[in-house]
């Protein structure tokens, strides 16, 4: 039996705290987050990972942008992020999933 494999996004925003902790005490922090909602991430084996850290940045969002979701072919792919139009490229934060 293969086991299934799940993508998971996460992003921690006002959270400096993170900061001085190492990768995979961030990532720990995450698993146990998501437990609380869906107790098999507690388990989970992580097999790979991207802490990324942006040390006093801001993220832009368009509020009511969800209503843009597009649309897919595959009838069990889905798109899911926030739109932002701007003229500067920068502040624009996507995350794809596969």
């Amino acid at each position: 039996m293969i086991p299934r494999k799940w993508d998971v996004g996460y992003s921690l925003y006002h959270a400096n705290q993170f900061l001085p902790l190492t990768d995979k005490q961030i990532v720990r922090k995450v698993q146990e987050y998501l437990a609380q909602y869906i107790p098999e991430f507690a388990k989970a084996k992580v097999v790979d990972q991207a802490v990324v850290r942006f040390q006093k940045a801001v993220t832009h969002f368009s509020s009511g942008s969800y209503q843009l979701e597009g649309e897919t072919s595959f009838p069990n792919v889905f798109m899911a992020l926030d739109w932002i139009e701007t003229r500067h490229g920068s502040w624009s934060q996507v995350r794809t999933k596969f």
